[in-house]
């Protein structure tokens, strides 16, 4: 996150805004955030000003409260706060919450922000791990964040190991939590990255979310995506996942695809529509009989105005999609060529496809 920025709260360039519209825009559940530099009376305003839809846990250094800062961001339209429980283990570093996910069933979250020095790195899962146990907490059935170091060299580019302690205090942690690195355990062999020098250069995948083996079975779509909404240095992260226990929900009602506002065609049929449908009601309400009514008219308007949306999305749609489908391929062939092998024109054609 990098800090909510200069400017004010709820103006559009403040990241609290933008990420009200990630979240938003995204249908997203639960939100883990690091870097938030937020005091505790900073976060008060944050959750007075988006109190009917956001709920915000954040655990801040007391020391350097513009420094450091973890936080989770609740979507209260999808889920409850009112039972949710946390507990700050590290200030500014490590929260776990306790949120009610449908009925009795109850998810343990943990959200971290790892040192980024090797050592403070390595002492920092013992600390976690530790506090856990002497609190009595129920271990979590899902750690995500920035962990600040990779297990495997795969997730680093160029390629190399990371400090050899850190990396098993991080392992024994998560083998006792019985976690799996989802994204890794779906693509075994595949090189993506979450962060990196302003794309250019080393990278690395630091930015992970480890779930249990029953949450694993039913998780779907781990992505590794950028973030359109929010100015942040690393890529957004995440995981579907589904409860087993819940009714099956459809998929709603047909909404028109946004990029059809843009669309002549559509702009134009429109237009001529809404001008005949405007004509043809103020006829009828001069002569009203029991086919030839405004809501009638109205009716005929949008089975027309939805028949033709449907046509156009057909078209549009798949169009936009195979060219994300072809940039991300390219980018894919361009990662797997390897650090060694890459020039400074393909470093550059890495940075603008990201």
């Amino acid at each position: 996150m990098r800090g909510h920025g200069a400017a004010s709260l709820g103006d559009p360039n403040n990241k609290w805004t933008q990420i009200k519209d990630l979240i938003r825009k995204n249908k997203i559940g639960i939100l883990a955030l690091q870097e938030t530099h937020s005091n505790p009376q900073y976060i008060e305003s944050v959750n007075d000003l988006y109190k009917h839809t956001l709920h915000v846990v954040n655990s801040a250094n007391p020391e350097r409260p513009n420094a450091h800062g973890v936080a989770l961001v609740i979507n209260k339209r999808l889920l409850p706060t009112d039972e949710m429980q946390t507990w700050p283990l590290i200030p500014g570093r490590a929260i776990l919450a306790r949120i009610r996910w449908h009925k009795d069933n109850y998810l343990n979250i943990l959200a971290v922000y790892a040192p980024n020095d090797p050592t403070q790195n390595a002492t920092f899962w013992l600390a976690v791990h530790t506090q856990i146990a002497e609190l009595g907490l129920t271990k979590p059935d899902i750690t995500l964040g920035d962990f600040n170091l990779v297990e495997d060299a795969i997730d680093r580019l160029p390629s190399h190991s990371d400090q050899r302690t850190a990396t098993d205090n991080l392992q024994y942690m998560i083998r006792d939590y019985e976690l799996n690195d989802g994204w890794r355990v779906t693509n075994p062999d595949s090189l993506a990255f979450t962060f990196g020098l302003n794309n250019i250069g080393s990278k690395s995948r630091i930015d992970r979310i480890y779930v249990t083996k029953t949450l694993l079975d039913t998780a779907q779509d781990w992505k590794i995506t950028h973030s359109d909404n929010v100015n942040t240095d690393h890529q957004l992260i995440s995981v579907k996942l589904s409860n087993k226990n819940v009714p099956y929900v459809g998929p709603g009602r047909w909404n028109m695809p946004k990029l059809l506002l843009q669309d002549k065609e559509v702009i134009e049929f429109i237009q001529e529509k809404g001008l005949n449908l405007e004509q043809n009601t103020a006829a009828a309400l001069r002569q009203r009989t029991s086919e030839n009514n405004p809501q009638r008219l109205f009716r005929e308007f949008k089975i027309e105005l939805t028949t033709k949306l449907r046509q156009r999305a057909r078209i549009a749609v798949p169009k936009i999609e195979a060219t994300i489908r072809k940039l991300q391929t390219n980018l894919d062939t361009l990662l797997q060529k390897g650090m060694t092998l890459r020039n400074d024109q393909d470093e550059l054609s890495i940075a603008l496809i990201q």
